[in-house]
């Protein structure tokens, strides 16, 4: 077999085609080894030569770069390569000189506002506001710096704050008081809900802002308020605002069955040397039924407070001449220059104002006069003018010089006569103001509320009559007190009743709890001719004890009468109390069948 093998090897190789093709392989190997020798040197010259080239290139370079007469091209690249380098850096220490400044205005604010310099701390708060409007620290510094100093944006930059998505509960009942204190109670409401949602929110804080809602409604929902007040203090509570709603609550001279419990509420404290101890002595000597050695007792306890006040001063020695004028001069010679020496001193206005409140007219008319005498304007000088003439018991002058006092005077005038209205013991001074103010174009709701009041106390009928015709129905927002007033004093007198039954309803199912807002809609109804849809609001509240409100006694009167219930209708009916209706109240009477026995 290997003999073959070979004979058939040898006779192939003589073939010319096989040896013409062992040729050409044998040159395409050699190629292949020819071309990777080559590749091979070249990139062995290539790499020692690039080295060469490239530090010629970068010599080049550099001396273009550094070289004055260079290409326009050069110029501009260079330029590219320094902003590329510096743009980097001075962003970062722009940024860093940035936050630096906004911190600093910050940490500034808080210090003034410490310092109680309140124009540094707001406008430095608004300066960091401007450069970091977002930052909540900031907004939060910028809320409390104009809330203290009462800016007019305080409201907006609190309402901002709360907002936020990292606000806090604290933050909402900030808003709140605010609010409450600004006439805003839409707002506080929606404060109110939004604090009792959030996590960590306060049951005590929360039936704090309650009491100071319903405060705000008025007397209307003045037993609402009480029972808030009464449940906080029963829970412990220790809240000078509270303590001091309550007190008012209970020192109400229109309500005066309730100063026992607030006086004895108060004399709880008086042995405590703190805050609440200071002022419970404050509102017991200020109250003017404290007689006797005790007055004295709590007037010494009081000065003996750390920083008196100019009020405590005057506190003491009301104390001390109880029942008596002060001294001739006694006043000008203790507070001439004495102002410094005192925390919280008090203007000239302020002080014969705390006198008047105080019950001591002539004494704060001696001290405005001793005071101001030679800086009196011609309308002061009047009014003072008609005061005395009121001592002297000079009716026709007094109501003439008053008249003529307040027909002169400015608005500027007027509001310095607002400050001394309480030295006036005339009604008609008071009425004479506010008949003055409301002829002015921007004279506030408030002002109308007050004069319809004084009105209806001096039964002018006819008067009150007059301005309910020229005073459009409010809406309930900021005060609905005076849309209660203005809703029920108006369908009284037939003015537009079925606007006024709306504006009722919308009150009631505002606040559902306050009953003094369902007796002005079930009043509305029965002069709609809906006698049964006032009795089925009023059933709850029909059962219980009488209303001591003469107006809500006739209307639960009309109410069982629009039913039938006759004999239930004539025990409600306010006889005794006649007197104090007004004369479409007295005709309502006439609606009502007395049962014959």
């Amino acid at each position: 077999m290997l003999r073959r093998f070979e004979s058939l090897k040898i006779r192939l190789s003589d073939k010319a085609f096989i040896k013409s093709a062992l040729r050409v392989f044998r040159f395409f190997a050699w190629r292949l080894r020819q071309k990777a020798k080559m590749e091979k040197h070249a990139k062995t010259v290539q790499a020692s030569s690039t080295k060469a080239k490239t530090g010629d290139r970068m010599a080049e370079w550099a001396f273009l770069l550094l070289s004055p007469n260079k290409p326009a091209l050069i110029w501009m690249l260079q330029l590219g390569l320094v902003l590329l380098v510096l743009t980097p850096l001075a962003a970062i220490g722009y940024h860093m000189a940035r936050s630096w400044r906004i911190d600093n205005l910050h940490e500034a604010s808080i210090a003034a506002l410490k310092e109680k310099d309140l124009e540094t701390a707001w406008r430095t708060a608004h300066a960091a506001h401007l450069m970091r409007p977002r930052n909540i620290e900031i907004l939060r510094a910028l809320r409390d710096a104009s809330e203290t100093l009462e800016h007019s944006r305080a409201l907006e930059w609190s309402l901002k704050l709360s907002e936020h998505k990292k606000a806090t509960p604290d933050d909402q009942l900030a808003l709140a008081r605010l609010a409450i204190s600004m006439g805003e109670r839409s707002i506080a409401e929606k404060a109110h809900a939004s604090y009792i949602r959030k996590p960590g929110w306060d049951a005590m804080e929360a039936d704090s802002l309650r009491l100071f809602l319903a405060i705000s409604r008025g007397r209307s929902a003045k037993p609402e308020a009480l029972a808030l007040a009464r449940g906080l203090l029963g829970r412990g509570c220790r809240s000078i605002e509270v303590c001091h709603a309550y007190w008012a609550l209970c020192l109400d001279e229109l309500d005066p069955a309730l100063a026992p419990e607030g006086l004895a509420h108060m004399q709880t404290f008086i042995e405590e040397k703190n805050d609440l101890g200071r002022s419970a002595l404050r509102h017991l000597l200020r109250s003017g039924k404290i007689e006797g050695p005790a007055r004295i007792d709590y007037a010494r306890k009081l000065w003996q407070f750390p920083n008196p006040t100019q009020k405590d001063a005057l506190l003491y020695m009301d104390a001390v001449h109880h029942g008596k004028p002060f001294p001739a001069g006694s006043l000008q010679e203790y507070f001439k220059g004495k102002s410094e020496s005192f925390s919280s001193p008090m203007n000239v206005v302020d002080l014969t104002h705390s006198l008047a409140w105080l019950g001591r007219r002539k004494d704060a008319a001696d001290f405005y006069l001793a005071q101001e005498h030679d800086r009196l304007s011609q309308v002061e000088f009047n009014f003072l003018d008609s005061m005395f003439a009121n001592k002297i018991h000079d009716s026709g002058e007094v109501d003439e010089i008053l008249a003529r006092t307040i027909k002169n005077a400015t608005v500027r005038d007027l509001d310095t006569l607002r400050q001394l209205i309480p030295l006036h013991t005339t009604p008609n001074a008071m009425v004479s103001l506010l008949e003055r103010m409301e002829g002015e174009v921007d004279a506030p709701v408030g002002v109308r509320h007050l004069l319809a009041l004084c009105y209806q106390r001096l039964g002018r009928g006819g008067d009150l009559e007059d301005l309910l015709a020229r005073t459009p129905l409010p809406s309930l927002n900021p005060l609905p007190q005076v849309a209660e007033q203005a809703c029920r004093l108006k369908a009284l007198y037939r003015q537009d009743v079925p606007a006024c039954r709306r504006l009722a309803e919308k009150l009631v199912s505002r606040y559902p709890q306050t009953v003094s807002y369902r007796y002005v809609l079930a009043l509305c109804y029965h002069l709609s001719e809906r006698p049964g849809e006032a009795y089925a609001l009023l059933k709850p509240h029909l059962a219980g004890q009488l209303p001591a409100c003469p107006s809500q006694r006739l209307v639960g009167a009309l109410s069982f009468a629009g039913v039938g219930r006759n004999e239930d209708a004539s025990n409600w009916m306010p006889l005794k109390h006649k007197e104090m209706l007004l004369e479409p109240e007295k005709e309502l009477l006439g609606w009502i069948t007395v049962p014959v026995d």
